[in-house]
């Protein structure tokens, strides 16, 4: 009696085969299980990781944000009484009474003292545009006081330029329009910095 079918070589490389490919399917689940544990515990790590560069990230921010606020409120003060010091100085009504030429002189130095120990060290908090805005009005109330002191003052006692008023008026509204304006900037970046919104 003859067989027909399968040759039972065919049949049994088949049967191999089938055997084979199921246990190489079974040893892939088994890797692609291995794999996918593997690299979920890797993300899991490299989250946590990140999350603790996140929270060092949060508080080195945030305590760089209270130094800049610290050094805003530091330096503003002092700015504002530097400025007030030299407006005072340089004030026409000065004629009408109030404080002697040198109490206002002495004013402004001990006002510029103040500021510039305020400043120092606390400049590099400020942000950019702030700073520049303080060290241009440290650099015009100086000039102007310098030039009040040293030419306006002794001119209108007689000595010096012949029409110190065309001088003096200018000195004057560079100090109380111009700076004026200038601070007023500086104030609106620095609410700006730390949040209320531009104006």
């Amino acid at each position: 009696m003859r067989r027909t079918g399968v040759p039972r070589a065919d049949w049994i490389g088949e049967r191999l085969k089938r055997a084979i490919g199921a246990e190489y399917d079974a040893k892939l689940e088994v890797h692609k299980a291995q794999s996918q544990a593997s690299n979920a515990e890797r993300l899991e790590s490299f989250k946590a990781q990140l999350a603790i560069q996140s929270a060092r990230d949060n508080a080195v921010h945030g305590a760089l944000v209270k130094y800049r606020f610290d050094a805003i409120k530091g330096v503003l003060g002092p700015l504002l009484e530097f400025h007030e010091a030299v407006a005072a100085l340089v004030n026409p009504l000065q004629l009408n009474g109030g404080p002697d030429f040198d109490e206002r002189v002495e004013r402004v130095v001990q006002a510029q003292k103040t500021f510039v120990e305020a400043y120092q060290p606390n400049r590099i908090f400020l942000p950019k545009r702030c700073a520049d805005h303080v060290a241009d009005i440290r650099s015009t109330l100086v000039s102007n006081a310098n030039v009040f002191t040293h030419i306006v003052n002794p001119a209108i006692k007689g000595t010096g330029m012949n029409d110190p008023y065309a001088k003096w008026n200018e000195v004057y509204v560079s100090v109380s329009s111009e700076v004026s304006r200038t601070i007023a900037e500086m104030e609106s970046e620095m609410r700006t910095l730390m949040g209320d919104e531009r104006s």
